[in-house]
């Protein structure tokens, strides 16, 4: 995460970069703070303003992909089809094997947890003591079953293909780019979490200018499609995103 580097450069007064990508939860304290320049919009083409929701456009920044964490599993394992929601990853007799979970942020993985107690999806927010002491219940339960809390986004597809799991929470581009190699890896989409990465042009950069024009090179919608067959994130177009869930069904 580049956010500790961007925040030292601002303190410091000499910001070497131009544009960095910042996780969502920590952009409302760095906007505040005035690390980032407004976007120049008017340099976007109509159709890429027009296809990009405005929820995505904000006045500092852009969603520059979309991500979603998704429950994958070896397929060598199960051949006759694995786990496909988070009740059955923690059903450890009916889908026996070692499991991966992320270690880094609780926002992905508690969740998963109530999912897996039967908790609906609208439920989940807002977080309570109660829900709270529900998921680390839970956690408590396949904790013994989890070989490793992964914390680096390659690593849930390397550790199916060498078998070390047998099922783990993954990113979608992650697992789907593994799959377009050939991986034996399948996946399933119900109770999938999403979340954005913003991109934002730093204040004080060197090339603020350049930074601008990229932005608006990269949300050209051919070249957001381009992105998204490429890396397997649907980036913050419609195109792009529709394109991503056409090929993400095919896996």
């Amino acid at each position: 995460m580049p956010e500790p580097q961007v925040k030292a450069m601002h303190k410091a007064g000499r910001v070497d970069w131009d544009v960095a990508y910042i996780v969502v939860q920590n952009y409302p304290a760095m906007h505040e703070a005035g690390m980032f320049v407004p976007v120049d919009y008017t340099l976007w083409d109509q159709e890429s303003l027009e296809g990009t929701p405005q929820h995505a456009r904000l006045n500092d920044a852009i969603v520059v992909f979309q991500t979603a964490g998704v429950l994958a599993y070896d397929a060598r394992v199960f051949p006759n089809g694995g786990p496909q929601n988070w009740v059955d990853f923690w059903d450890v007799k009916k889908f026996p094997g070692a499991r991966g979970l992320e270690a880094l942020l609780g926002k992905h993985t508690i969740p998963l947890a109530l999912l897996a107690t039967g908790l609906a999806h609208h439920g989940i927010w807002p977080l309570t003591d109660e829900k709270l002491d529900r998921a680390f219940d839970k956690l408590n339960q396949i904790k013994p079953y989890v070989s490793k809390w992964w914390s680096a986004g390659g690593e849930p597809p390397q550790l199916l293909i060498n078998g070390e799991y047998a099922m783990t929470s993954v990113f979608d581009g992650r697992v789907t780019a593994a799959i377009r190699k050939g991986a034996p890896i399948k996946f399933a989409w119900e109770g999938a979490w999403l979340t954005y990465s913003y991109a934002a042009i730093l204040k004080g950069g060197p090339n603020t200018v350049n930074g601008q024009k990229l932005f608006a090179f990269l949300n050209r919608a051919q070249i957001a499609a381009g992105f998204t067959q490429g890396t397997g994130y649907p980036g913050l177009t419609r195109i792009s995103s529709s394109i991503f869930r056409l090929s993400g069904c095919r896996c």
